[in-house]
C-alpha cells in the first residue's frame, strides 16, 4: 500500500500528511545502520552480555512459562 493510504487509513489530517511522510521517512532513512550495529554487539559482545545475564534471565523459560 502506499504511505499516503496508510496515514489517511490512521487517522492522520490531511494538513499533517506531509509532516507525517516525511518523518517516515527520516526515520527509515536513519534505521538503515541499526541493524549492523545489533549483530555486531551480538556477535562481539555475547560473552559479556551472557556474563551481565543471571541464569534465571533464560528467556526460553520465560516464554514457555507464558504460553
Amino acid at each position: 500500500m502506499d504511505i499516503a493510504k496508510l496515514i489517511t487509513i490512521a487517522g492522520v489530517p490531511d494538513s499533517q500528511h506531509g509532516a507525517a511522510i516525511a518523518a517516515l521517512l527520516e526515520a527509515e532513512k536513519r534505521a538503515k545502520g541499526l541493524t549492523w550495529a545489533k549483530w555486531q554487539t551480538r556477535l562481539f559482545r555475547a560473552g559479556k552480555i551472557a556474563k551481565l545475564l543471571p541464569w534465571e534471565a533464560n528467556r526460553l523459560k520465560m516464554l514457555e512459562q507464558s504460553a
